[in-house]
């Protein structure tokens, strides 16, 4: 069977795609409840991630010592604001790669693929770069003032 295309504002679809997106009834749910939905299935998601991928296990403890040292080391607000940026910057970036993992992983099944391969390879190379950016950060705001502290301690 033929299907017949149709122009419309948003580009060309099939007439069965367009009946179905306007056949439609309008909900009539509030607003509080579909935040609420989104927010309910984002937090699912977080929790998915947290529960299952060890990487961003690791990572989460990391920043919860990164966290602790940035206490000890009593870094002024300008600095807190640098390392918990950094901190969810790095989060995010692992958030996405698992989730391209996952994608890919379910794209090609059990057979391989070279641009599956590439395409997980370029998303470790961007969680490894923020990696990296963050320990370089880490070591100038946490690890040179507790140095500098130590050393004072020890000097009296």
């Amino acid at each position: 069977m033929r299907t017949k295309f149709v122009n419309n504002r948003r580009g060309t679809a099939t007439k069965a795609v367009i009946n179905k997106i306007y056949s439609k009834k309008r909900s009539h749910t509030s607003v509080f409840i579909k935040l609420s939905n989104s927010f309910f299935w984002s937090m699912k998601g977080l929790l998915f991630a947290v529960k299952n991928e060890r990487s961003l296990q690791i990572e989460l403890g990391i920043a919860a010592l990164a966290i602790a040292l940035g206490v000890i080391a009593g870094i002024t607000p300008g600095k807190w604001i640098v390392l918990v940026f950094s901190i969810g910057l790095m989060l995010i970036c692992e958030l996405i790669n698992t989730a391209m993992e996952l994608i890919c992983d379910h794209m090609v099944k059990k057979q391989y693929d070279k641009t599956i391969e590439i395409v997980k390879d370029i998303m470790s190379g961007t969680v490894l770069l923020c990696t990296i950016n963050l320990t370089v950060l880490g070591v100038i705001i946490l690890i040179i003032p507790i140095v500098e502290r130590i050393i004072a301690i020890a000097a009296r």
